[in-house]
């Protein structure tokens, strides 16, 4: 007789398996770091900027500041497992599995002090919120012409 105990243990172990056997896709992308989807502030209000460079335009319309950019980053440093896809419109869509208890723990030592559950689901709903269209050139591998 299987329990429910035993065949989450199951599948958290074959998570784990699957996960482990993904590309290492790092805790931040190239377009994040060049273009300025966070505002540089531990207290971001909510408005609509847009920003343009040689390497694409971001759109951001929301709050995004350092703390989200904070758990957006660990999200994906203690990620168990992602999937990255195309929607029906074409757009590219990403999904992450997390353990939200393994986010908030690393997040309170990184602070150095405790990282409030409530401040957690604030952050997480203000990233839910947001709306963030970045547009880029394929620039793989390459610098972009700076004619």
């Amino acid at each position: 007789m299987t329990t429910f105990l035993s065949e989450k243990i199951d599948k958290e172990k074959e998570l784990i398996r699957y996960g482990k056997q993904q590309k290492d896709i790092g805790v931040s992308t190239a377009s994040l770091s060049r273009l300025p989807v966070f505002e540089a502030t531990l207290k971001p209000r909510f408005r609509e900027r847009s920003f343009e460079n040689t390497y694409g335009k971001v759109f951001v319309n929301g709050t995004l500041g350092q703390d989200h950019k904070n758990v957006l980053e660990t999200i994906l440093y203690k990620r168990k497992a992602y999937r990255s896809y195309r929607d029906k419109e074409g757009n590219r869509c990403f999904e992450v599995l997390f353990d939200e208890y393994e986010v908030r723990k690393y997040l309170s030592m990184s602070k150095g002090s405790a990282y409030s559950k409530e401040r957690y689901e604030e952050l997480i709903e203000d990233m839910k919120q947001a709306y963030v269209r970045i547009e880029t050139k394929e620039l793989v591998g390459r610098k972009p012409d700076n004619r």
